[in-house]
């Protein structure tokens, strides 16, 4: 009789805890970032391409929220990724440009 009791106080304490978990995660949104290289602000069809079809783009853009004011930390890639991986602007982790391979190769060779 102790170890039922006992089983029944565990589960009266352990055994809505992964519903309410269940639950708090069905309530927090989903987020898909897009961070693509030269895509420009016409180059989708929701934005309204005539030439790229982006089919599901097109339907990730009609189902959610579209920002189309942004700010690109850097004017290429690699800084712009550090940037976003960072938190930091390019000054601060020290990412700037992709290297010249020669200039690349004369800083390897000292």
């Amino acid at each position: 009789m102790k170890l039922l009791m006992n089983l029944l106080l565990c589960l009266a304490i352990y055994g809505p805890q992964p519903l309410a978990a269940e639950k708090s995660n069905a309530d927090r949104p989903n987020i898909v970032l897009i961070f693509a290289d030269d895509l420009g602000w016409a180059d989708v069809g929701y934005q309204g391409s005539d030439f790229y079809e982006t089919p599901n783009l097109d339907a990730l853009a009609k189902q959610g929220m579209v920002f189309t004011a942004a700010y690109a930390a850097a004017g290429n890639c690699a800084p712009s990724r550090a940037c976003l991986m960072s938190g930091t602007y390019t000054p601060r982790h020290h990412e700037r440009q992709r290297r010249d391979t020669a200039e690349f190769a004369g800083a390897i060779a000292r």
